[in-house]
């Protein structure tokens, strides 16, 4: 499986790639892939299913970026966190459906964030559709003391899986009523934590649970050029706008 790390870049592009790999990856020009990446601004990403009426209020008091997800799930609030997603085969990850993939890759990232130290755990309840991710727990969700650490949201097509996953690494004060469920590792750790640090946390649960080798790769030229004509897709009031 393909490792890469694109580092930090605005929720257009971010956004716009991981749909990019999802693409090529349906026509068999890439192979499966895990990225990581963060954000040189703090953006709000909603779920594709989401009214954005119902957020309209949210995002002008906020006044940042805000793009519609082609993964479902609520809105996050992206700022200081480490960012991944996955893309492959539905059955590279499970043979079940969302639930049992949901929860195969967050027992990855739970295995991971052990090895910092932590007592987290999976939900096995919780109350799914909330508006914010981190506002509540779900089922399937990575959990510490009964707080959110990490959530995640799915897209399926044509055999193909799209994972969007989100870890807090620190809290923005500035969004903490967003986020009354949510806990930054750096809180449950008592200390800062690293971005490159959890990221070599994680890729250890990654290939402890999916018996997987991983290795550092390229974006090819058709991932970049589809991603930048992508950008204007997630800019556009028609996307945005479209529920």
């Amino acid at each position: 499986m393909r490792l890469l790390n694109t580092g930090p870049g605005n929720v257009y592009f971010n956004m716009a790639l991981d749909e990019a790999i999802f693409l090529c990856h349906r026509k068999s020009l890439v192979p499966s892939t895990i990225r990581f990446y963060g954000w040189d601004k703090p953006a709000i990403t909603f779920g594709y299913f989401q009214h954005f009426n119902k957020n309209r209020s949210i995002f002008g008091e906020l006044d940042l970026p805000s793009v519609r997800r082609m993964t479902g799930g609520g809105t996050v609030l992206h700022c200081h966190e480490i960012t991944f997603s996955i893309i492959c085969l539905y059955n590279e990850v499970s043979q079940g459906g969302v639930r049992q993939s949901y929860r195969k890759i967050s027992s990855a990232v739970a295995a991971g964030l052990k090895e910092l130290g932590l007592e987290v755990c999976i939900s096995e309840t919780g109350f799914p559709g909330a508006q914010f991710c981190f506002s509540t727990i779900q089922p399937g969700d990575v959990v510490i003391k009964n707080r959110k650490l990490a959530g995640g949201a799915q897209k399926r097509s044509s055999g193909v899986l799209l994972h969007q996953g989100s870890i807090l690494l620190e809290q923005n004060w500035d969004f903490a009523r967003f986020s009354g469920a949510g806990i930054s590792l750096s809180e449950a750790a008592g200390k800062k934590i690293m971005f490159d640090e959890v990221e070599e946390y994680i890729l250890r649960g990654f290939r402890e649970e999916f018996d997987i080798i991983l290795e550092e790769g390229q974006l090819v030229e058709q991932e970049i050029t589809l991603a930048n004509k992508l950008i204007e897709k997630y800019k556009s009031p028609e996307w945005n706008k479209r529920y």
